[in-house]
């Protein structure tokens, strides 16, 4: 049951990431400044700042909460037990 959850929650996890910085990169492309949009591809890190910047607080949270998710998730597969 553990496993499943685990398997779970790195999916989820992963999804919510990739799904939120894809989304974030492209409501850059119509905002000001659209040259961030292909950076945000190459430094992931800059997703929530950028997001917030620009007033999209859900596209920001998503990546934060999806990369939490995720850490956490792969530390517990990973972590001797």
């Amino acid at each position: 049951m553990r496993d499943a959850l685990v398997t779970l929650g790195l999916s989820l996890g992963l999804a919510l990431l990739v799904t939120g910085l894809l989304s974030t990169a492209y409501g850059l492309l119509w905002r000001p400044r659209p040259w961030r949009a292909p950076l945000l591809l190459v430094l992931p890190m800059m997703a929530p700042v950028w997001a917030f910047q620009e007033r999209m607080f859900l596209r920001g949270v998503a990546v934060i909460f999806g990369a939490l998710l995720y850490a956490f998730c792969a530390w517990d597969a990973f972590r001797v037990q």
